[in-house]
């Protein structure tokens, strides 16, 4: 077989993005294509070009790295793994540093989430991309104090088995018992406040339970996203299924804007990282397939596509569940 080059990649890059839901390959083979043509073009020596293509190798790690096993399901390793790729092509990433550090943090190492958390942190002002917004910034800061307090607690207690003479105790246990007290305080405050419910007349703060509680009561009439740990899901009248990121985040905004802002290929092109606009083929395709999809829960007419925009019109309330630490669009 003939030995691909810079030339051929791109094409078999736009087909792999189309075939993206039918799984063939899905975003593990686009990255794979994204850092094979990096590699091509850094050998011919068209350093502009790679550094282009390295961009967009970065944003689907950082975005899609968690569903390179399949595109409708998380994996916390491949997560861990493809955020740490991004961040050796370029480490001024917060969001990514965000990331891995919840992503360690849920492991229990806190020492290696306290890090990451402070090194959003710290690149946050200068960073170019993948920023955080407002609460993320917040939640970091929290997350960091909490990683920061549990290295504190575990050195303290391993400390206390050392049989040093004349051994100097820099905290006594009263204080230890107040940095504890600290330590669960701030833990239960962001279990409280772990996923955000969005509906037309509000937004409330709930905890895991209460978010899995509150998509439990399935209303008829009443539809839902919920954006989980593992996987997304919409659902209507007793019926989910689910979706993958891309179609998630297009549902996510149709809900949100499309009243107000219609969905164009120009905003579809942002949604899925992409410069300047979609395809016109692409973006009716996708705007269609979303459409099925919406039709076999009960959801029909949902979508209205008029002169290259589409607004989601059906008289439907809907709830939408995500992290309360994560941004959608």
């Amino acid at each position: 077989m003939p030995k691909r080059t810079s030339d051929d990649l791109p094409e078999e890059i736009r087909e792999a993005k189309g075939n993206l839901e039918a799984e063939k390959g899905g975003y593990s083979r686009l990255i794979a294509l994204y850092r094979e043509l990096r590699q091509q073009l850094r050998r011919e020596n068209d350093r502009d070009l790679a550094a282009d293509i390295e961009k967009k190798l970065i944003y689907y790690l950082v975005e899609y790295g968690p569903y390179r096993k399949t595109i409708y399901r998380k994996d916390e390793k491949e997560a861990i793994d493809a955020l740490k790729q991004a961040l050796h092509f370029e480490d001024h990433l917060p969001l990514a540093h965000y990331r891995l550090g919840l992503l360690y943090l849920r492991r229990g190492r806190f020492t290696e989430a306290g890090s990451h958390f402070s090194k959003a942190v710290e690149v946050q002002g200068r960073a170019k991309r993948f920023p955080l917004n407002e609460r993320q910034l917040y939640y970091a800061h929290l997350y960091l104090i909490t990683s920061e307090l549990h290295v504190l607690y575990d050195v303290h207690e391993k400390m206390n088995v050392l049989s040093v003479p004349g051994k100097y105790e820099p905290f006594s246990s009263s204080d230890m018992d107040r940095l504890y007290e600290k330590l669960q305080a701030t833990e239960s405050y962001l279990s409280n406040r772990a996923f955000l419910k969005i509906t037309k007349e509000n937004e409330e703060f709930l905890s895991k339970g209460e978010a899995e509680d509150a998509l439990s009561r399935k209303e008829l009439g009443t539809g839902h996203l919920y954006f989980g740990d593992e996987t997304i899901e919409i659902g209507f009248d007793g019926h989910t299924e689910e979706i993958s990121r891309d179609y998630g985040k297009i549902l996510y905004y149709l809900l949100q804007f499309s009243r107000e802002e219609p969905l164009d290929a120009g905003v579809m092109a942002e949604l899925a990282g992409e410069e300047g606009v979609v395809r016109p083929t692409t973006f009716r395709q996708r705007v269609s397939r979303l459409s099925r999809k919406l039709e076999e829960l009960g959801l029909t007419e949902a979508l209205t596509m008029e002169h290259g925009i589409c607004t989601f019109t059906a008289a439907v309330p809907f709830i939408i569940v995500h992290r309360a630490d994560e941004q959608i669009y």
